[in-house]
């Protein structure tokens, strides 16, 4: 049988549990969590990376909110700023493009009730793909230029009379020779002429 102390204990015990069950889903509540970022944490993409990074809480955040993206080597590339067109994002407006590697990023929310989440995503940025490389075309031959004329071939021919050849020695020799056997000839010719024509004037008349 149950004393009234025990009672009493097991009463209390009772009410602090379900205390317990009651304000813990409030203080959940309570608390600006991450719901997601674009690009989503432990994501490859490819680069370099132009950016922006977004990353979204369950409520609008309060001053205090930040977050970092940093390097493989822990050196801040930039900082996030809340959207105030909708102060549950936090967004980094790169100034350059991100370049291939590790990066992290790391968030504090301040909700509205002033509690304080923290968190820490995850980032890498791929080589770039190489573009494909260009078709090699065999290139051909240029045939040569043809070779102009040369400047004797295309020299006018030449309009001065052919030099007349000399005689040959034997036509000299063969004319000369014609002249040795005329001259008798016509020497017995003319003395025959002289004898008929004294002949002639001697006959006397009838």
């Amino acid at each position: 049988m149950h004393t009234p102390s025990s009672l009493h204990r097991a009463l209390a015990t009772a009410a602090m549990a379900i205390l317990v069950l009651l304000v813990a889903p409030m203080g959940a509540l309570g608390h600006a969590a991450l719901n997601a970022s674009d690009p989503a944490d432990k994501a490859t993409v490819p680069g370099p990376h132009p950016g922006p990074i977004t990353l979204a809480f369950s409520e609008a955040l309060r001053s205090g909110s930040h977050a970092e993206l940093l390097n493989a080597g822990g050196t801040k590339v930039a900082d996030a700023a809340i959207n105030a067109a909708n102060p549950a994002l936090m967004t980094f407006t790169l100034a350059a493009p991100l370049a291939p590697g590790a990066y992290s990023i790391q968030w504090t929310s301040v909700a509205a009730d002033k509690d304080v989440a923290r968190g820490t995503l995850s980032l890498t940025v791929a080589q770039p793909t190489p573009a494909p490389a260009a078709p090699t075309i065999a290139t051909t031959a240029t045939p040569a230029a043809p070779t102009a004329p040369s400047a004797a071939a295309s020299i006018a021919p030449s309009t001065a009379a052919p030099a007349t050849a000399a005689p040959a020695a034997g036509s000299d020799a063969a004319s000369s020779g014609g002249m040795d056997v005329l001259i008798p000839i016509i020497a017995v010719v003319v003395l025959v002429g002289v004898v008929t024509t004294v002949l002639v004037r001697r006959k006397p008349a009838a």
